[in-house]
């Protein structure tokens, strides 16, 4: 069976707590059949995989061992999920939820590119990894696509023009450009999705913010970068951008319709432009320890 057909089983015979052994990946794959099942589901997770971004955001052990002690006292944790609609690859649009980050453009292109043994062995470090190497030797060309919103708290429409987007549901990408003001676990909770915009095709830009990101991880103060924009929506729309749309002054070198667009949801990747990123009504409660570890 696969992980969704178990979860609907014992859905069926009315089980409403679970606990994931896994990495983010996993947890995506239980989540599409546990939201469907609606909001009194509570699921813990104990972090067997390479990336585990969600079990660190709630502050769950990495020692598996520690964090099955720590779920015996985690408290659930009310979490709101979000939605990707895509293009799959057989030209079909499809839906998948997240609960972690969803990406479009140079993001969702690295995550296709990243060795499976290599990702098993380091984790979150082989993203970074891969990142570089795409800036660095294979030159990445970031083609450009078009990305409509309205900002959280405004009734204004905007579209911009960008190579990358990354919205979240944690608080990790978004960190590194403004301080947290509502504490830890606020995104998770929040009506908003985090949304880091590159409106830019400079690779230059991309190793600046990569060097902030893992400064902040260590301990640095977050900071603002050119052409690097964090915005909180709750609705977003991606396609790609029309015959008749031009690309911004000082996009030089930029290459208007490069290739396809790639879009992914918790590193996981899903297919193609058009594509809508929403936050949902819809929640499932998480296990957060009583007393955080990282």
């Amino acid at each position: 069976d696969s992980v969704s057909q178990q979860i609907e089983r014992l859905l069926r015979d009315e089980f409403t707590n679970f606990i994931v052994c896994g990495g983010d990946g996993t947890v995506h794959g239980v989540l599409q059949a546990l939201v469907e099942a609606g909001d009194d589901v509570t699921l813990g997770i104990i972090p067997f995989g390479s990336g585990n971004l969600l079990a660190k955001d709630l502050g769950i052990p990495r020692q598996p061992l520690k964090a099955a002690l720590a779920l015996l006292t985690a408290q659930p944790v009310p979490t709101s999920v979000a939605s990707m609609e895509f293009r799959t690859a057989t030209g079909e649009m499809a839906r998948r939820y997240w609960i972690v980050a969803a990406g479009v453009g140079a993001d969702a292109h690295v995550i296709c590119k990243i060795d499976h043994g290599f990702k098993a062995r380091y984790g979150i470090y082989a993203y970074y990894a891969e990142s570089a190497r795409q800036l660095l030797l294979a030159r990445y060309k970031f083609p450009p696509f078009v990305v409509e919103f309205q900002e959280s708290g405004s009734d204004v429409s905007r579209r911009e023009i960008v190579t990358q987007l990354v919205a979240e549901r944690i608080d990790y990408f978004g960190r590194c450009l403004t301080a947290q003001k509502n504490g830890a676990g606020a995104e998770r909770i929040s009506p908003d999705l985090h949304v880091v915009l590159f409106k830019t095709p400079n690779a230059l830009r991309y190793l600046a913010y990569g060097a902030r990101l893992l400064g902040n991880l260590m301990g640095a103060p977050p900071g603002k970068i050119r052409d690097v924009e964090l915005v909180r929506a709750r609705e977003l729309t991606c396609r790609e951008l029309r015959p008749e749309e031009s690309l911004p002054p000082g996009w030089k070198g930029a290459r208007q319709g490069s290739g396809e667009i790639l879009a992914e949801a918790d590193g996981e990747l899903l297919g193609s432009l058009p594509a809508k990123i929403q936050i949902l009504p819809a929640t499932l409660s998480l296990l957060r320890p009583t007393s955080p570890h990282h």
